[in-house]
């Protein structure tokens, strides 16, 4: 009982320290102080729960011999995972894993004047212009997770880490309305060699300032602010079946952090101040700080 009154309060002093880090970095929005506030819960609820789990497993009584097994899922948006695991006891194993999303591809022609950041630009070109958007999408991670069955059957609860970046790049091209060529060839043709600047401003004051390449495209990638997220959540089945083979479920939260923004043609000024005022990065932000996670698959017991 001593042992797991120590380990857990290690665990409640883990958690009271990232909290009380986190609690020093003011921020000067309330969008990343309600970004701040999750991430603590979340980091603190982790920590409290493997501490419990690992308490739990050190004041255990009977000793079990380890047990390993492999385990793959296919779900969202982790895509195709697999893993080993190792059973310490019968409520408590650890399970390691890598998860693949295969590369994804978007394209699509708007119209300039619903972009805000390319509209007033292009009225300083004659001829009327589209934008043609490109993305590609894409990753590898890792997961480190703790299974805990507090009543012995298939049900659990895991907590643990995620590791590595969800992230996407695309580029946006300036093309002429009419021909669907990059309105550069025209520009050339007029003896401008360097396409303008495009800035971002209100009320006076530059946001941002972007540099076009010589073909009028601007490259850019959004991804997750840091490599590790905290998770937690419930799921049905053994990461180290009983039997040969067991059905494996995960549903879960995990935290992934506001999103960044970031461009090689990037002259000055923040391009993170684009998503509160563009309402499509604004919806993508909200929706990917919070992630749902399900995955369903198989377990191997070997």
């Amino acid at each position: 009982m001593q042992n797991i009154k120590r380990i857990f309060a290690i665990g409640i002093d883990t958690s009271c320290a990232l909290h009380s880090d986190d609690a020093r970095k003011e921020s000067h929005r309330n969008r990343n102080l309600k970004s701040s506030l999750h991430m603590k819960i979340l980091v603190r609820l982790s920590a409290v729960v493997c501490s419990l789990l690992i308490a739990l497993s050190a004041g255990a009584q009977e000793k079990t011999p380890l047990s390993f097994g492999l385990y793959t899922t296919l779900g969202a948006p982790e895509g195709l995972t697999i893993g080993g695991s190792v059973c310490f006891m019968p409520e408590l194993s650890l399970r390691a894993g890598l998860g693949l999303m295969p590369s994804l591809s978007y394209s699509s022609r708007v119209d300039v004047d619903k972009v805000k950041a390319f509209a007033s630009y292009a009225q300083k070109l004659e001829n009327p212009v589209d934008l043609d958007i490109n993305m590609k999408s894409g990753w590898v991670r890792g997961q480190l997770l703790l299974d805990y069955h507090p009543f012995r059957n298939p049900f659990r609860v895991t907590a643990g880490l995620f590791l590595g970046r969800y992230q996407a790049r695309g580029s946006v091209q300036l093309v002429d309305h009419k021909t669907g060529k990059s309105v550069a060839e025209e520009m050339r043709r007029k003896g401008v060699l360097n396409m303008p600047l495009i800035r971002l401003e209100e009320n006076g004051e530059t946001l941002f300032t972007l540099q076009p390449d010589e073909d009028a495209s601007i490259n850019a990638s959004v991804a997750s602010p840091s490599w590790v997220q905290p998770y937690i959540g419930v799921g049905y089945g053994f990461a180290v079946p009983r039997s040969r083979v067991s059905f494996f479920g995960d549903l879960g939260l995990l935290y992934n952090g506001p999103l960044k923004l970031s461009s090689p043609n990037l002259r000055e000024g923040n391009l993170n101040s684009l998503v509160p005022r563009d309402e499509t990065l604004k919806s993508i932000d909200a929706w990917t700080r919070l992630f749902a996670i399900l995955n369903l698959g198989v377990s191997i017991r070997l």
